[in-house]
């Protein structure tokens, strides 16, 4: 615990996790840089690669490649809003590409919310993340919302976000939804 105390007091908020203080300095672990390795050191995007929608928002994204050489990307829109209204308008999107860099391809909308007041994801579906597990099933975590049960207000929907789970066998299939979450407030 002295160690830390002194690291901390050398280097104030310990290189922003994102680093170690040595001799009172920080040590950037890449990409992260800076004097206090605040920042990210990555590179510029690519016009014309990764994914872009005309006059959509676009936010996050998890890729993964298939068995058919495909990368599959799922990254959350917002359909007709933007981040400002991310609890009520994010749904979850389906694009391929050849490379993992892009450029990507729309092919459908995934995941929205269900529309039902009851469903702890009837608002909204948000920030993606896709997994391939050893039985073969692709697993697809998001965040599920609902503010239609808890009022329009964006602290009472954060406040009562939950972790929800779609599966598929193929990422091109059905996928299939569980109507109840597997993380939540309160469980």
């Amino acid at each position: 615990a002295g160690q830390q105390l002194q690291a901390l007091a050398l280097c104030p908020g310990l290189c922003s996790l994102g680093g170690r203080c040595v001799d009172g300095r920080c040590q950037c672990v890449p990409p992260f840089a800076g004097v206090r390795c605040a920042g990210l050191a990555v590179q510029p995007a690519v016009w014309g690669e990764g994914f872009q929608l005309e006059d959509q928002n676009v936010w996050g994204g998890s890729a993964i490649r298939a068995d058919d050489g495909r990368y599959h990307l799922f990254a959350s829109v917002f359909e007709n809003s933007t981040v400002l209204r991310w609890w009520e308008s994010s749904i979850i999107i389906h694009a391929t590409a050849s490379t993992p860099g892009g450029p990507y391809r729309l092919l459908r909308v995934l995941l929205r919310g269900t529309g039902s007041k009851e469903a702890f994801d009837g608002g909204a579906v948000h920030n993606p993340h896709v997994v391939r597990l050893h039985s073969g099933r692709y697993v697809l975590y998001y965040i599920g919302l609902n503010c239609l049960r808890w009022g329009h207000t964006r602290e009472r929907c954060e406040s009562r976000q939950s972790i929800g789970l779609a599966w598929a066998w193929d990422p091109l299939g059905a996928w299939t939804r569980l109507a109840e979450p597997v993380l939540a407030p309160g469980l």
